[in-house]
């Protein structure tokens, strides 16, 4: 990886900014519970093609270790992510009274 990714990253974050805002106006569902939604569809999402990213594997026909790591720890902070957002959900119920 030759450039930096924080741009990347930015977008992706920004992308999924806008989308909690447009799912929570038009729904009227709370900020926390859209997140965490988009969280475990995420998560469900990359572990479904994990295997893809595996060396040999569709996406990583070149067999690049840095590839399959670089897969796993993306899942493990998707998944991280979704259980703190879940476990805020659970010890703060206040929280999801914030929405349009």
């Amino acid at each position: 990886m030759d450039r930096s990714a924080w741009p990347w990253i930015t977008l992706q974050l920004a992308f999924v900014g806008v989308v909690v805002a447009f799912l929570t106006f038009y729904l009227g569902s709370p900020y926390v519970v859209t997140l965490w939604i988009l969280l475990g569809w995420s998560t469900i999402g990359q572990l479904v093609t994990l295997d893809d990213d595996m060396p040999g594997g569709w996406s990583n026909p070149d067999g690049d270790r840095a590839w399959w790591r670089h897969a796993k720890i993306w899942l493990a902070t998707t998944f991280a992510c979704f259980l703190f957002v879940g476990w805020l959900m659970y010890n703060f119920p206040w929280i999801r009274d914030y929405g349009w």
